[in-house]
């Protein structure tokens, strides 16, 4: 995989030109009759056919496509967007573990703590896009390949945030109905418990999913602009 981090470009660097015209001669030359052109001038005919397009490496493509004299270079705004990504992570899993279960009595804490964890898992989300935002498919507003390109990311995180609404809904549903704190993480014919550990289980499993789609935003590929005639 090439990266940002100073990586060849993997991509071909050779195009036919879709404007060339050959003249008489160039066209006698290329048929095999004719007169023939003297051999600069066949050089010059077949440079005309191909477009040659220099290779650069990541971070010289990305100072090219997005300059930025005076703030932070692109590939420093990724890093610092990737710790952020990293960091809500972080901060989900620690507010998980300090949470569940928590015994406390007031039901508001409860309905507090339950719109905290959602804040963090659609942040996670918002910090990931901002992390992806400036690679050439939103510059170039090609959603579809985008979501293509880090569905793995997207579905994980609809499938938690979908099971994490259940889970905490039918928690303060329980809570409101003036259910047992103690009933609620012991009485397995409530149905509580064992759908916490599924949710949990997908929880972490996204976390690890979060971290690995984060790290594949360096993937010089999706700043190239060679890539997207390539794969047009």
């Amino acid at each position: 995989m090439a990266t940002l981090d100073g990586g060849p470009n993997k991509y071909s660097n050779h195009y036919n030109n879709p404007f060339f015209i050959p003249v008489a001669d160039d066209a006698a030359h290329i048929s095999g009759g004719g007169a023939q052109t003297p051999h600069a001038d066949r050089s010059k005919a077949s440079q005309d056919q191909v477009i040659n397009v220099g290779k650069v490496d990541g971070e010289a493509l990305l100072q090219e496509l997005y300059p930025s004299p005076v703030r932070p270079s692109v590939l420093q705004r990724l890093q610092i967007e990737f710790c952020v990504v990293v960091f809500l992570v972080g901060a989900d899993a620690v507010v998980t573990g300090w949470t569940e279960p928590m015994d406390r009595p007031e039901v508001a804490l409860h309905t507090f703590v339950v719109c905290l964890h959602l804040a963090l898992l659609i942040s996670i989300a918002l910090a990931f896009f901002g992390l992806t935002s400036k690679t050439l498919f939103i510059k170039l507003g090609r959603y579809v390949q985008y979501f293509k390109a880090f569905w793995l990311f997207y579905c994980s995180f609809v499938l938690e945030l979908l099971l994490m609404v259940a889970v905490k809904t039918y928690y303060l549903v329980l809570l409101y109905g003036n259910a047992s704190r103690t009933a609620i993480w012991t009485d397995r014919a409530e149905g509580f418990y064992p759908l916490w550990i599924v949710q949990k289980i997908f929880l972490f499993a996204f976390y690890g999913v979060a971290v690995y789609s984060a790290t594949t935003a360096f993937d010089v590929q999706w700043y190239d602009p060679l890539y997207f005639l390539d794969n047009r």
